[in-house]
């Protein structure tokens, strides 16, 4: 099964020089927990999560309007095709514990947005049809891999056990 037969199409985007304000309005609008950051051509750059736009509003002590997405936005993005098997981008959410891969399609602009919902549903649904590829094991594993404590150490490193 590929990425394309799961993810969804309705992606919520800002730009690096957007306010976290108006994340924070997108996200609030949409009823959803991040969004993707995107340059000027619809590339993917970074993912931006209510949880950073809370952390970037505690470490600045500024307001929400006047700190940039830039200033606030992961450093790393994982990224995913609309033609890569499911089981190789659930594979990547959990060797990497992430929820949400940003769905790129073969020029790098952003066509959707895959996430471990979408996973839980579609096992769900074929597990009630009694369809392969998706097993309600495989989810259960990736979503032990993604929400394993990480171990940090001063500096804010993750310490590999």
């Amino acid at each position: 099964m590929k990425v394309q037969d799961v993810m969804q199409t309705r992606v919520v985007q800002v730009e690096p020089g957007d306010t976290l304000e108006h994340a924070a309005q997108r996200m609030r609008d949409a009823n959803c927990g991040s969004v993707v950051v995107v340059d000027a051509f619809g590339r993917p750059l970074a993912m931006l999560t209510d949880r950073d736009v809370c952390l970037a509003a505690l470490q600045t002590r500024s307001r929400l309007a006047e700190v940039r997405v830039d200033q606030a936005m992961s450093r790393t993005l994982h990224e995913c095709r609309v033609d890569e098997e499911v089981a190789d981008a659930e594979s990547r959410m959990a060797l990497h514990q992430i929820r949400r891969l940003p769905v790129v399609d073969e020029t790098g602009k952003l066509t959707g947005i895959l996430a471990l919902d979408d996973l839980a549903r579609e096992a769900r649904d074929r597990a009630a049809w009694l369809l392969p590829p998706i097993s309600p094991q495989e989810v259960g594993r990736t979503l032990g891999d993604v929400t394993r404590p990480q171990v940090v150490d001063r500096a804010g490193r993750e310490i590999h056990r």
